[in-house]
């Protein structure tokens, strides 16, 4: 009895520091993004911004296949406190696919490039290919840590990142103005930086790797993590689509300036997320173990319901004000799309909520098909909107979008977990 109250005890405390660092991470990643968001549009102009946003769009887009995936599909082996031959083995793999990953992403930029006539990308393609790949680095550093719960490292990685990335834009905008060239070198340098501690902090921590490993392949294991990883990225995908898809759209219709208005909106709305990860981080591991996850559903989204009803009104009313202090009277306009993306914050915490917990049932499939009729209805909607609303009608098709996409979600967990707790029921 004693014995298990300390484990229990030491185990809160592991998991609360853990969340902390995870926090500070994120936190870190936030204050650089409101730098870069509020920095560089006053300083280089909103066209510029926009400019720079819509490549980091594709880069997104283009990167989802080098990390999450491929890292949740070797959880079960890659472990805390099991570094072993099995985990070994599995890490190394991982490892080589995301570095395979990583370049065969270049090709598939290549192929949009020419099909879409993507010219911002072709007139920075140098550039977008070195961002990208390196990028597509970091975040295998970062997911590998993440997943073996070394999330002080993670958190050092991303201090790392921003302190060089914003360094970098100071001292380029002192010396030759900042151009989407010179932001796109910034970015580089500060993912390059933190690839490289990162890397160090992994050959340091996990010793014993052999050159010959690295060089030969386990095609059995290679195999099996590609077949496990399949569903997570192509859900990875839509998630990534349905959070840029909006800034693509508007590129066909309308000019870099008005994604760079809509983007100092949206970032803003995004940003405000923050506030729901230390309740999603403490709650989720809750769901393995507890006897009623059905109640449990129902008191989380609650409180998570509360919280962000709070940030909404925040945002909503107080858009103006928010925009007069971060940027000026000359951004006024930006206030119609803060407002309407105001309600977005509680629509993406509840969504990504519901959807740890659908990945803790192994329904990764339904969250895949719920994320495809996500990205149809938002590319429909704004094939719609935009042309008659300009970029407040990208806004309203975001929304509207994730509202149903929150919806389904939530209909179709409350029937599992419904379904799972009649299941269970001892009969009287």
């Amino acid at each position: 009895m004693i014995k298990h109250l300390i484990n229990n005890i030491f185990y809160k405390k592991k998991v609360t520091k853990e969340i902390f660092w995870a926090t500070c991470a994120k936190g870190v990643s936030i204050s650089g993004g409101l730098f870069v968001l509020i920095f560089v549009p006053k300083v280089a102009g909103v066209e510029i911004f926009g400019s720079f946003s819509l490549i980091l769009a594709y880069i997104l887009i283009f990167g989802v296949l080098s990390g999450v995936p491929v890292q949740a599909a070797i959880k079960k082996e890659v472990t805390e406190g099991k570094w072993n031959t099995l985990s070994k083995r599995y890490f190394i793999e991982s490892i080589k696919i995301k570095f395979m990953a990583s370049i065969v992403s270049p090709l598939l930029v290549y192929l949009a490039i020419d099909i879409f006539n993507i010219n911002v990308l072709k007139e920075n393609f140098l550039l977008f290919l070195l961002l990208l790949i390196t990028r597509n680095f970091w975040g295998s550093i970062v997911t590998t840590l993440e997943a073996v719960h070394r999330l002080f490292y993670v958190a050092i990685i991303y201090i790392v990142e921003w302190a060089v990335k914003i360094t970098a834009i100071i001292l380029f905008y002192n010396l030759y103005g900042l151009t989407v060239k010179t932001l796109l070198l910034s970015f580089f340098i500060g993912y390059f930086s933190a690839f490289i501690v990162g890397l160090g902090i992994i050959l340091k921590n996990y010793q014993g790797i052999e050159f010959r490993e690295i060089l030969l392949l386990d095609r059995l294991i290679l195999i099996q993590i590609l077949k496990r990883a399949f569903y997570l990225s192509l859900t990875s995908l839509t998630g990534v689509l349905l959070a840029r898809i909006d800034v693509i759209m508007i590129s066909h219709y309308l000019s870099f300036e008005y994604i760079g208005w809509y983007n100092i909106a949206s970032d803003i709305s995004k940003q405000m997320t923050i506030i729901s990860v230390p309740f999603i981080l403490g709650t989720i591991p809750l769901f393995v173990s507890d006897k009623e996850p059905h109640r449990l559903l129902f008191t989380s989204l609650k409180k998570l319901f509360v919280i962000n009803l709070i940030i909404f009104f925040f945002i909503f009313f107080g858009s103006k004000y928010i925009i007069l202090l971060l940027f000026g009277e000359q951004f006024l306009n930006v206030v119609v799309i803060l407002k309407i993306l105001a309600i977005f914050p509680l629509c993406a915490a509840m969504q990504h909520y519901m959807q740890q917990i659908l990945i803790l049932y192994d329904k990764t499939n339904r969250i895949f098909l719920f994320g495809v009729f996500a990205v149809a209805l938002n590319i429909a909607l704004n094939t719609i909107f935009i042309p008659l609303y300009s970029i407040n009608g990208a806004a309203v098709a975001t929304i509207v979008s994730y509202v149903i996409w929150v919806t389904i979600s939530f209909v179709y967990l409350n029937m599992l977990l419904h379904t799972q707790r009649r299941d269970t029921a001892v009969p009287g």
